[in-house]
């Protein structure tokens, strides 16, 4: 029973740890997503991984996410990631 409980505690203090550590980024700051939404919804969890990747990219840069661009038939697409970057602009769906 002890184990088991110590096993518990060290999850739950993991996933504490994980959640601040996230509420830090910048994918959280501009999509306000919770931790468990991000966790537990692989769209979402692809946007911010594909974010972790690309932070590690030296110079400046800027992300959008989740932007609605318009088609020609009226309706929308929704692009996931857009980063700025010193080098140019890269688009991820």
């Amino acid at each position: 029973m002890g184990i088991f409980l110590l096993a518990v505690l060290l999850a739950i203090v993991v996933y504490v740890v994980q959640k601040k550590r996230y509420e830090k980024t910048e994918y959280y700051q501009q999509t306000k997503n919770p931790y468990s939404s991000v966790r537990f919804n692989k769209g979402r969890l692809g946007e911010f991984y594909t974010y972790k990747y690309l932070d590690s990219l030296t110079g400046y840069k800027r992300y959008l996410f989740n932007l609605y661009i318009p088609k020609s038939n009226g309706e929308t697409t929704e692009l996931d990631v857009v980063l700025l970057h010193e080098s140019g602009i890269y688009v991820f769906e």
